[in-house]
């Protein structure tokens, strides 16, 4: 296994925030909700953990969600992207082996209580197996991102972006260059609208309403025995 990939052995001092969800229950492990399967921690680094997502409209959906307080990956510091990549590839190719082509995304607000960050502003990246061009749906089906995107070399440069206080969405699609567009408003979850109405479920896209508890466990079980077999 890659060098920044090892598990951590010795605690850092964790920069946290008050009222964050991420924070309380998945960071901190909430007595109260630590025992939710989308809380359960499949892998950790130094900076970061792997955990499955409510709300998994598909199953294999996972997020790489870093320990500090950031929100959005972008605002992250240039030492934590090396370690960042390597958690982003090494899941990347486990996810493929497992369910096939694996999309990213992430929305970026620059700043907090944005719609553009879906109401969870402690930053998280989507890696997720869809059999669809998820940027293409976002560019034709969408009259607010529209034609609005940008080529950008690797995820490292949305750091651009929030450093000039834009807020982004970020999408890479499998064997692709990956793309963004700028912009602060957007409707809450539109790119899980956009997913759920691709595979047939449109009405289901909140994960407030729709946990999909099965895909949360399937995953779990999945991700664990492949982690195993590595």
């Amino acid at each position: 296994m890659n060098e920044t990939l090892e598990a951590p052995n010795t605690k850092k001092n964790i920069l946290r925030e008050d009222n964050c969800k991420y924070c309380s229950d998945l960071l901190n492990q909430n007595k109260n909700n630590s025992h939710l399967p989308w809380n359960t921690i499949l892998f950790e680094t130094e900076n970061f953990v792997v955990v499955p997502t409510l709300g998994s409209l598909v199953e294999g959906w996972i997020l790489i969600v870093p320990k500090d307080h950031y929100i959005c990956m972008g605002a992250m510091p240039k030492s934590l992207w090396p370690e960042l990549l390597g958690v982003k590839n090494y899941f990347n190719n486990i996810l493929t082996d497992l369910y096939g082509p694996i999309t990213l995304f992430e929305h970026g607000p620059h700043k907090k209580k944005l719609s553009i960050g879906c109401g969870i502003d402690h930053a998280h990246l989507h890696l997720v197996p869809l059999n669809f061009n998820l940027l293409s749906k976002a560019t034709n089906e969408s009259e607010i991102l529209g034609n609005t995107w940008s080529k950008l070399p690797s995820l490292e440069q949305t750091a651009d972006l929030y450093n000039n206080n834009l807020s982004y969405i970020y999408i890479e699609d499998p064997n692709s260059s990956p793309y963004c567009c700028t912009l602060d408003s957007a409707p809450c979850q539109l790119l899980r609208k956009l997913i759920a109405k691709e595979i047939g479920i449109e009405s289901q896209y909140d994960y407030k309403e729709y946990e999909f508890k099965n895909n949360v466990v399937s995953t779990i079980e999945k991700v664990k025995s492949a982690l195993d077999n590595y």
